[in-house]
């Protein structure tokens, strides 16, 4: 490491691992800088004990990727609330089931991961509803409806494509 200083190294750190008097290894910065004394060639090193920035730079790293899963996790959940809120919407406004049933199929991809390549079907008393563009693919979410206990349909959500895998195949367990 010094003799790396000796040549173009001047004042570029280096990082070399140490060990203290009571044995303890330690993160250690190294810079140098030449000087020439009395006519010969000397190195002026500084040595920086850079353990405790190295563990903070780290639970920084750490806590900014924890922020941007939040953030991302909180992006999904407002895209969930807003299909809930659009559903709430149309049951205030539409005059008829199907026209709120049909509003639902549509609304289903908005609260999808993967919204571009979602598509939403509504069973419901053996009534179809469909999302626009609709295609039935192999990766599929489904729910059933329940009316005072009983089956009455189902919500079922499909991919167009296959997805990274999460925590119920392509579908993250919060859909």
């Amino acid at each position: 490491t010094f003799k790396k200083m000796k040549t173009n190294m001047e004042g570029i750190p280096v990082y070399v691992k140490l060990v203290r008097k009571d044995g303890s290894e330690f993160i250690a910065e190294v810079t140098g800088k030449n000087l020439s004394i009395s006519g010969k060639k000397r190195v002026l090193s500084t040595i920086r004990d850079i353990t405790t920035r190295m563990q903070v730079e780290e639970t920084l790293e750490q806590t900014e990727q924890e922020r941007e899963t939040l953030l991302h996790s909180v992006g999904e959940r407002v895209k969930e609330l807003k299909c809930m809120f659009g559903v709430t919407e149309s049951i205030r406004n539409r005059k008829t089931i199907d026209e709120i049933f049909q509003d639902t199929a549509n609304l289903i991809p908005s609260g999808w991961h993967y919204p571009e390549i979602t598509r939403g079907k509504l069973i419901f008393d053996g009534e179809e509803y469909v999302s626009e563009t609709f295609i039935e693919s192999e990766w599929k979410q489904s729910s059933d409806i329940l009316v005072n206990g009983k089956r009455s349909g189902s919500i079922n959500v499909f991919y167009l494509e296959m997805c990274r895998q999460l925590d119920e195949g392509p579908f993250m367990k919060e859909e």
